[in-house]
């Protein structure tokens, strides 16, 4: 019979620091920013999740490549209308090219 052994591994602890990047879920009235605290059987609403780099460094090239989430519902209480909607708010100086595809035509869009 062999004897188990093991070795201890190093603390898994959080550092204390400070976050970097900052997810905040909304619940609008439908095609406003105007947030809302209740929701009635039936009634359409908005969710929203903007997502902000909280890094304050001095450097202009900071902010948020990619953000992911999962938002749960209850399918039998709910459904979605729209699957995603995106917008980009840059700030400083600059040019860049945008080109957006609709999934479901293919169509595509360019700024």
């Amino acid at each position: 019979m062999r004897r188990l052994s093991g070795e201890q591994l190093e603390d898994r602890r959080m550092l204390a620091v400070a976050p970097e990047v900052l997810y905040t879920v909304l619940t609008l009235a439908p095609g406003t920013d105007e947030p809302i605290t209740s929701i009635e059987a039936g009634q359409d609403f908005d969710s929203e999740i903007v997502v902000q780099d909280l890094r304050n460094d001095g450097n202009d090239n900071r902010g948020v490549f990619a953000a992911y989430t999962d938002l749960f519902y209850d399918k039998a209480l709910s459904q979605v209308r729209v699957g995603e909607v995106q917008s980009v708010t840059l700030s400083g100086a600059g040019a860049f090219t945008l080109t957006v595809t609709d999934p479901t035509t293919s169509a595509t869009s360019t700024t």
